[in-house]
């Protein structure tokens, strides 16, 4: 059997034909006509009335922490298990990052009152694209980074990033869901927070070249937002793919005695990447390996890192998680024979 990769993106005749247009069109910046319908679709597809792209998901998690008034001095909570991008974008702001534990079954920091009362602002995070739990009677400021969680919906059967928070933060990676080899999206519903964040993506221009505050250059361009409308246009088709995928791990890994799996408690999982917890994922990783399959460790915790090791905490749920956690492949072109072929490796080494 071929070599199988963690992630492949899944480009199609849609996507090039879209690229061409924009080539042909001779507007490769950010300026031209798919920029535009790309948030417009995007904003569609998530359920907000606004969507603003971005040239990466970092930037628009800082951008998103921005459009919500995070300011120099803030205490930030964020999972101490996320990729290290959500607590950088915290320290852009010039806030303080502060990691708080994770559900050992989630995988996620779940928003409770406990995390409230420490913080100035919650940026929460869907794991792996699990949905995250919101108590109701939290009523502080919420940040999404819901980069990993295209195709995710809470338990009120709202898309991700779409009514808890006043923006969230998505990415198109290329082993991202959709892709548009690098980019991003802020969404918000706040018409103010819109301009905001249109403002603060370019130079905060506010017209003739006149520039009343400091703003950024973090804009798409109109050859990536032509690969994410055609990603679009086929989500519903990638999105089944890879639940076909997610789905077909669970029923190969769910009932094995030495293998446990990330719980949805909350809703329905995004199923960007699927995670097993094992006794020795390092040993597991290089046997894998040897078969032809690659893998991913999970992230360290953010408090764990040198520059956010002052945080003093100890997170008993993301250092485990960190030692037992292995990420397996998760493509949409994945087939059901590879996927089972992966699923005999783990049952036989795990």
């Amino acid at each position: 059997m071929d070599k199988i990769p963690i992630y492949k993106p899944w480009l199609t005749d849609v996507e090039k034909k879209y690229v061409a247009e924009a080539m042909d069109s001779t507007w490769i910046s950010s300026q031209g006509k798919f920029v535009n319908l790309f948030e417009e679709k995007f904003a569609e597809f998530v359920g907000t009335k606004y969507a603003v792209s971005t040239c990466n998901g970092t930037m628009a998690c800082h951008l998103a922490l921005l459009g919500a008034g995070v300011r120099a001095g803030d205490r930030v909570a964020v999972p101490d298990l996320t990729y290290v991008a959500t607590a950088n974008a915290v320290a852009f702001c010039g806030a303080t990052v502060c990691p708080f534990d994770v559900n050992i079954k989630t995988w996620n920091m779940e928003i409770t009152p406990n995390v409230a009362l420490h913080s100035d602002h919650i940026f929460a995070v869907q794991l792996l694209g699990n949905p995250v739990k919101k108590n109701v009677e939290i009523i502080a400021s919420i940040i999404e980074d819901s980069c990993e969680a295209i195709g995710c919906y809470d338990a009120d059967g709202k898309h991700a990033g779409s009514h808890i928070s006043k923006c969230a933060a998505f990415s198109f990676f290329g082993n991202k869901t959709i892709t548009t080899g690098e980019g991003g999206m802020v969404v918000t519903n706040d018409t103010t927070t819109y301009n905001k964040l249109k403002h603060l993506r370019g130079h905060y221009h506010t017209g003739n070249y006149w520039h009343p505050k400091v703003g950024y250059n973090y804009r798409m361009t109109n050859v990536a937002a032509a690969v994410g409308c055609g990603q679009l246009q086929r989500i519903d088709l990638i999105l089944y793919e890879k639940a076909r995928v997610y789905n077909r791990y669970v029923n190969n890994l769910a009932n094995q005695r030495h293998i446990s799996l990330q719980q949805c408690r909350h809703g329905e999982h995004g199923q960007w990447m699927f995670g097993i917890q094992v006794r020795n994922p390092k040993m597991l990783a290089r046997i894998l390996q040897s078969y032809g399959i690659d893998t991913r460790p999970m992230f360290h915790p953010i408090s764990s890192l040198p520059m956010y090791k002052n945080c003093d905490v100890i997170n008993i749920n993301a250092a485990f998680l960190h030692q037992h956690v292995l990420l397996l492949p998760s493509y949409p072109q994945l087939t059901n024979k590879q996927v089972d072929y992966i699923c005999e490796v783990v049952k036989k080494h795990a």
